[in-house]
Parts: C-alpha cells; structure tokens; sequence
C-alpha cells in the first residue's frame, strides 16, 4: 500500500469513531489551504519516553507534509533561515494542558537544523510565571534556547509603549514579536473558551497584547468590543501576520467544554500534532473537531451556544485566511493504522 492509498484508507472513516473512541478529523480537499493531522492513536497507552519520541516523529512529519516537502529537513528550510531569530509562541495559561515539551523540542531541533542557533529561538508566551507552571525554565540570556514571558522579570521586554489601534480595538504588543523575532511559530492547544467558543490557532496571540482580559466580555453586550472583533484585529498587525511562517498545534488532547480554565471532566484524548500555516482554515478544521467532541458526548455544536466562534468568519473577512471548506485540504493519517 502506498502513502496516498494509505490516506485514502485513513481518511474513509471521516466523520466516524475509531475503536479507541477517538473522533476522526479529515478528508481529501483540493484546495491551497493545507492541514495536516499526523496522529498516533496508540499514545495514551506510551510512557513518558514513548510519548516524548511519537510527539517529535508527529512533529516533523506534520511540518514536513504540510510544506509538501520530502523530508522534515527542506520542510523546515522551506520556511526559516539560518539569519532568523524565531519566537514560538506557547500558550499556558492553563498549565494543565500547556503545549507538550517534546513538541517544542522537536521544534528547536527543526529550526536549529537550518542553522538557527539556539540562542535565536525564543519559547514565550505573556508571562513567566505561567511558562514556569507548565514546566518550562525560564532562560533569559544565558546558553541555549530562550525561555521566557513577556513580562515577570526586570529583565523581560514587556509591551510596546504605544498603542495599536484597530477599528475599535486597541492593545500594546509584546516587544517580543515587534522588535526581537523575524518569524513565529504558533504552538496553540485546542480549548472550548466561554467568550470566544474556542481557542486555538488565532486566539493564541491574545498572549501576545497586554489586556487579552477587556476583550472577554462576560455580559455579550452589544457596543462593547469582544473576542469576535478583537482577535481578527490582533491578528491583523504586521508584526504577527507578516511574521507567523508556521503553526503547530499541539491536539494530544481537546478540551471540548468549560474552558479556558482546565476541567479534567471535558478533555478527549485525540493523539495527534496538527500543522499549518493558514490560522483561519486550521480555526475551521478545529471547530469541527471540537463540535464532533461535543456531539459525542450530548452537546450542542459551538455554532448552536451562547457565544460561537464567530471570531472565524471575522478573521477570514479580514483576509487572515480562508474559512472555506472546499478551499482547505486537510491531510490525515494515524501511525497506528500502519
């Protein structure tokens, strides 16, 4: 069997459940737009030192297949280059289900592939003490990776003093992504978000501005800026939209209800890394991932509550991305199945 007839295979069982339990996400598509799921269904039963090897293997083959490169060395040369200085941009906030470390690494270890020194890649998110609780170490300035948040220490960039303005939405950026990095790699985890209704791909860089807090709008009032309006205006400014090359996210596990905050009682296990470089067309492939969690287990589809992800269309009416279904190609496969 080939790669394409093994795909095909893999792909056949779109919309339905594997054994384990586990949603299926996938389809042939012919669209530009590229998503690729390299998945390992056999992951909940790995230890530590499995699952740290299957998430650096899913890492590079996703990267890989998502370029359309042969081999996980171009794919990462397709994108960075050695003059680079890369922030990859975590999201922990809820240390729980933080992006897992052996993704980050086989990240670092793509990037330094291109001549990256380590030095030049910068592992962040808003502050320091968030990246500590997930188990990063902090590491400002010494040999290394960089590890570090945009604020928490009197040596950490903070924010611009000047104010971006976007329609109504207005924010200070991280120095980290306007004056330190030339590229970004996005390294999201999927969450149901009680004002959002998802966080992923394009919510991520709420981490990146100083008051992600006044765009959550508990009340839903008409007139008051939310996360509908405010994360396609984030998304927009150059210094993430024109520095963003890649995004890698980490769907080991989807949490598919009663977040942003972690709830163990909502989590399905999913077992794959998901890469791609269009933020709007993985926001629309993970929407249905997490309606099919949801659906599974007698919620209604994110579309049917109180506060969907309409940030979605948003970002694709500001030219973020296609939201498109019929326009994104959406490549799966799972180790386990050969």
């Amino acid at each position: 069997m080939n790669r394409r007839q093994f795909l095909e295979t893999t792909l056949a069982t779109a919309g339905g459940v594997l054994a384990a339990g586990v949603p299926v996400l996938g389809q042939w598509g012919q669209g530009t737009a590229r998503i690729v799921v390299a998945r390992d269904t056999r992951m909940p039963g790995y230890g530590q030192n499995a699952l740290a090897a299957t998430l650096r293997s899913l890492t590079h083959m996703a990267v890989r297949d998502v370029t359309g490169q042969g081999d996980p060395t171009r794919a990462w040369a397709s994108l960075f280059t050695k003059d680079d200085i890369v922030g990859v941009k975590l999201n922990t906030i809820a240390p729980e289900i933080a992006p897992h470390p052996a993704i980050i690494g086989a990240i670092a270890e793509g990037l330094t592939s291109v001549g990256i020194p380590p030095e030049h890649i910068i592992v962040f998110d808003k502050e320091d003490r968030d990246l500590a609780a997930a188990g990063y170490q902090i590491n400002l300035g010494g040999p290394g990776v960089q590890t570090y948040g945009t604020v928490g220490g009197e040596n950490n960039p903070g924010y611009e003093d000047r104010f971006t303005t976007r329609g109504e939405t207005t924010f200070r950026l991280s120095k980290i992504v306007t004056r330190q990095v030339t590229a970004v790699v996005n390294v999201p985890v999927i969450k149901h978000h009680a004002y959002a209704g998802m966080t992923c791909g394009l919510k991520n860089h709420f981490g990146c501005i100083h008051n992600p807090e006044d765009f959550h709008n508990p009340q839903n009032r008409d007139g008051i800026v939310d996360c509908k309006t405010a994360i396609p205006a984030v998304n927009t400014h150059r210094a993430i939209k024109d520095k963003q090359r890649l995004i890698v996210c980490d769907a080991v596990r989807v949490q598919y209800d009663n977040g942003p905050a972690f709830s163990a009682a909502d989590i399905m296990q999913y077992s794959a890394v998901i890469a791609a470089t269009d933020p709007v067309a993985l926001d629309t492939q993970i929407a249905l991932l997490v309606d099919m969690c949801r659906q599974m287990q007698g919620l209604p589809r994110l579309a049917d509550t109180e506060r969907p992800p309409a940030y979605i269309q948003n970002a694709a009416s500001a030219g973020l991305g296609t939201n498109n279904t019929s326009a994104i190609q959406v490549i799966s496969y799972d180790l386990a199945n050969g």
